[in-house]
């Protein structure tokens, strides 16, 4: 069973990983010469992915921040899909 400090842990690493590749989203659309390649972008989204299948079998419904995803976002959790 998944303790209510993973849990909260799991969420927190999801809103980074979220507002980081939206960070590296913006630098691209910027042509900004310090944003990531595609493929590490891909790779960053597929390990956020991962963590929110592990979050979801403790927490399957919601969204991972208080106010839903932010609309500006190339990244959304499950349930602002």
């Amino acid at each position: 069973m998944v303790q209510t400090n993973q849990v909260a842990s799991m969420r927190d690493r999801l809103r980074r990983w979220q507002a980081a590749l939206t960070n590296q989203h913006n630098l691209w659309l910027a042509s900004d010469p310090t944003a990531i390649t595609d493929e590490k972008f891909a790779g960053g989204l597929a390990k956020f992915d991962q963590l929110e299948r592990v979050y979801r079998c403790a927490v399957p419904e919601g969204c991972i921040n208080e106010d839903g995803c932010p609309e500006a976002s190339p990244v959304m959790c499950d349930a602002c899909c």
